[in-house]
């Protein structure tokens, strides 16, 4: 928190990246990052603050694929407060990549259906 009880802005992006370790998990890639060595890899990541979250409360995140390019993706994120408000909106770009060879890759058509999905 700062001196004005609000939640530091730093905060709003480590619940994003808590959101986005819970997407790959949720597609799959994390598994199969675990067995291939390929993944993704954070090209940016930007937050808009709307509203300030007060300390104690509760957030939920809404998380979707917004973009698919060749070898990257865009996941946006919605940050809601225990009021139903919106406090922030933030924006990945990800970029799938082999973490053996340091490469970035295409996004394959089994994986752009799960993105799609």
């Amino acid at each position: 928190m700062d001196i004005f009880e609000h939640v530091k802005n730093v905060a709003y992006l480590k619940y994003i990246q808590t959101t986005r370790i819970h997407f790959w998990e949720t597609i799959g890639l994390y598994k199969q990052y675990a067995e291939s060595g390929f993944g993704f890899i954070v090209a940016s990541t930007s937050c808009d603050f709307k509203k300030p979250l007060q300390y104690p409360g509760s957030i939920d995140i809404y998380s979707q694929v917004a973009e698919i390019g060749n070898s990257s993706f865009v996941l946006k994120h919605i940050l809601y407060d225990h009021e139903k408000n919106i406090v922030a909106e933030g924006k990945d770009v990800l970029v799938v990549y082999d973490y053996t060879n340091n490469t970035k890759l295409s996004i394959e058509e089994d994986l752009r259906g799960k993105l799609l999905r």
